[in-house]
């Protein structure tokens, strides 16, 4: 299967599985967790740039077969990933995960040649969506081999005119703070309320945040050293912005945006001077 782009080709297309007979059929029952997160978000996705001076036939034998038997038995333990998500059974509002022996998960191999390395009134509510991993937050808490997803959504809401003026950027550290000092203490206590409060919200284009500094996403090497860099992709849309860690400055962060050209620009202008006016 060949790609249209010169720089891109597409060398294989193929599913991997756990090991045959290695998983035996079974079914999980999404919780509100799970629930949330489909409504409205995609999956976070991510592209992994690595620096690899072999010849890609190397690659496609040396490599290639022992990526896919990684991937293989890691699905062995991490088997809902290569699972559907159905209605449960005798259910009209239920749902859950099964997997049956043979499920996969797409596996696609691609070469790209290219350089990738490149660089409202003021009475309105402005709103940040954020994810809060709630394990450390909840009591009692949960055991240290819990395996699940256990994320809930901070929301912040702060006046618009409050976060465009002079002390705009204090405004907004401030509503973010006391956002997150909420959810120290009884995360779970509107957790009835989270599905109420996000779907007027997403009506207002609300900002939401991708990923994390603690993700550790440079460290993720296959064998060939650490990436070269890593971009969220599906960051696709006004408002949504990508966090990870600095691969350069200990301590630092790195934040991913997608905007049209002319609005990149005149954001980086004002970026930078922002920057000015802190450093004096």
């Amino acid at each position: 299967m060949a790609s249209n782009s010169p720089a891109l080709r597409v060398l294989e297309n193929s599913r991997v599985s756990p090991p045959p007979g290695s998983v035996a059929t079974a079914s999980i029952p999404l919780t509100f967790f799970d629930v949330i997160w489909l409504m409205h978000y995609q999956p976070v996705e991510r592209l992994f740039f690595y620096d690899f001076p072999h010849p890609t036939a190397h690659f496609i034998d040396s490599c290639l077969p022992n990526l896919k038997t990684s991937l293989s038995l890691t699905l062995q333990h991490f088997f809902p990933f290569a699972g559907n998500l159905r209605r449960s059974l005798g259910s009209d509002d239920r749902y859950e995960i099964c997997y049956v022996d043979g499920d996969s998960v797409p596996f696609t191999v691609a070469e790209h040649d290219g350089d990738l390395m490149r660089g409202v009134a003021s009475d309105r509510k402005a709103y940040l969506l954020f994810p809060v991993d709630c394990r450390g937050r909840l009591q009692p808490p949960l055991p240290a081999a819990y395996f699940g997803n256990c994320v809930g959504p901070c929301f912040v809401e702060v006046a618009v005119g409050d976060v465009i003026g002079e002390e705009g950027f204090v405004a907004a550290a401030e509503a973010i703070g006391k956002a997150i000092e909420g959810t120290k203490d009884g995360i779970l206590d509107d957790a009835e309320r989270w599905i109420r409060r996000l779907v007027p919200v997403l009506h207002e284009l609300p900002m939401s945040v991708a990923g994390s500094p603690k993700f550790r996403v440079y460290e993720t090497d296959f064998g060939w050293g650490g990436p070269q860099k890593v971009l969220v992709t599906s960051i696709l849309g006004p408002g949504a912005i990508s966090v990870a860690e600095s691969k350069d400055e200990q301590g630092g962060i790195e934040i991913g945006m997608v905007l049209l050209k002319h609005v990149m620009d005149e954001f980086s202008a004002r970026f930078w001077n922002g920057l000015k006016l802190l450093a004096k």
